[in-house]
């Protein structure tokens, strides 16, 4: 069982997004463009790849939604506004056209069968939320814990279908919260820890770090940049500069660690983690709902 995420935006056709995604969710299909004709007969790949190859440059995602998606895979998408929903496949490829498609230009043709349920956002585990940031169509979600995950919700939600023998292994509680989550955690750590933190210095303009905090006793000011995933942070970038920098790596992935000093001071997962448990009441009630759900899956 694969898992996968898609954006269901179609560029071809002149149905807004909203109109494409309720006829996705009426028919119960999932998919992408490159529609070849108005005829509402099913064609065979032979049939479509043959006449798609004379109409469009290329047709490399409609090759990998058929010859990668199966049944029994899950698919992660969104809507219009932004809500997520998985969909569990339950076909191979089919060209799909209607009446309907024809008369409102909805260019979704190349689908799978899937069944959806809507999960909330604060269910949605981080890297599923970050994968939908890269423009690409279609892709897969390679997540060990994403896969377990998916599979636990889709049985928690759904009554259709359903998973046996899940397999849920999760090496770091920040993999489950995404990136402006952990932000919102080491800015309550922060201001638990003798730090004031400004809130108007977190701009989404501000590249080399989040937001910046002052020292309530030293009256010092830090900038603080936080990393998720496997992206390190090399104490050496920050020692030819003469602002302060507070750091947090989701991973404790730290390059030349000795050169940490008052300068430049790390916070290391292990510190965040306590304080996850010791101050739990204080936390986003989105990053609650999260921890509550890997807790009850941990059994």
């Amino acid at each position: 069982m694969s898992v996968y995420r898609l954006h269901i935006r179609p560029n071809a056709g002149r149905a807004s997004v909203k109109t494409v995604f309720n006829y996705c969710l009426k028919h119960g299909v999932i998919g992408v463009g490159w529609r070849i004709t108005d005829s509402i007969t099913e064609i065979s790949w032979e049939e479509y790849s043959s006449q798609a190859k004379k109409q469009f440059p290329n047709i490399d995602t409609v090759n990998y939604l058929k010859n990668r998606i199966k049944p029994g895979d899950l698919i992660w998408t969104r809507d219009e506004v932004g809500d997520y929903y998985l969909a569990k496949v339950k076909s191979g490829w089919k060209y799909f056209n209607t009446t309907e498609a024809n008369e409102n230009d909805i260019d979704i043709a190349n689908v799978v069968e899937v069944d959806f349920i809507k999960i909330p956002t604060n269910e949605v585990p981080g890297k599923v939320i970050a994968c939908f940031r890269p423009t690409r169509t279609l892709q897969a979600i390679n997540s060990d814990f994403v896969s377990g995950y998916s599979k636990y919700i889709w049985n928690e939600k759904s009554d259709k279908d359903k998973f046996e023998n899940i397999q849920f292994k999760l090496n770091n509680i920040f993999d489950f919260i995404d990136s402006e989550e952990l932000e919102d955690l080491v800015f309550i750590y922060l201001q638990f820890n003798n730090y004031i933190v400004v809130p108007n210095s977190r701009k989404v303009d501000t590249m080399s770090y989040e937001y910046f905090a002052i020292d309530k006793k030293t009256k010092s000011n830090y900038l603080v940049q936080i990393k998720s995933g496997n992206t390190p942070l090399d104490l050496k970038n920050y020692q030819k500069t003469d602002e302060n920098y507070i750091l947090f790596q989701s991973n404790n992935i730290y390059l030349n660690i000795s050169l940490e000093n008052e300068k430049t001071k790390v916070i290391r997962k292990e510190l965040i983690e306590e304080f996850i448990k010791t101050h739990f009441e204080y936390l986003p009630k989105a990053t609650q709902n999260k921890i509550e759900i890997i807790n009850k899956m941990k059994g």
